[in-house]
């Protein structure tokens, strides 16, 4: 349920590009990051018993909060990288 509410594959298929392009070790950890945020909402969909809930009802309530919550994220960090001077890594 947590890998449809978050539609996982957008977390996990931008690491999966980055064979042979970072370091294994870089790698690893992204795949844990992705992990974690998954066991996290597992445990809160859990928690507020969304377990005994269709999937596709999870889904329809948060997908558009989670959305607009990564739109917000990707404008936060895009503003931070420019304000810093850091620059993108490309490979």
């Amino acid at each position: 349920m947590a890998h449809a509410v978050f539609d996982g594959d957008l977390y996990w298929a931008p690491v999966d590009g980055l064979d042979g392009r970072v370091d294994s070790q870089v790698q690893l950890r992204l795949y844990g990051r992705v992990i974690g945020l998954m066991k996290h909402v597992t445990t809160w969909l859990i928690h507020y018993k969304w377990g005994r809930r269709p999937v596709a009802e999870a889904v329809a309530r948060y997908r558009e909060a989670i959305a607009e919550l990564e739109a917000c994220c990707r404008r936060y960090c895009r503003a931070v990288i420019g304000r810093n001077g850091i620059r993108p890594w490309r490979a």
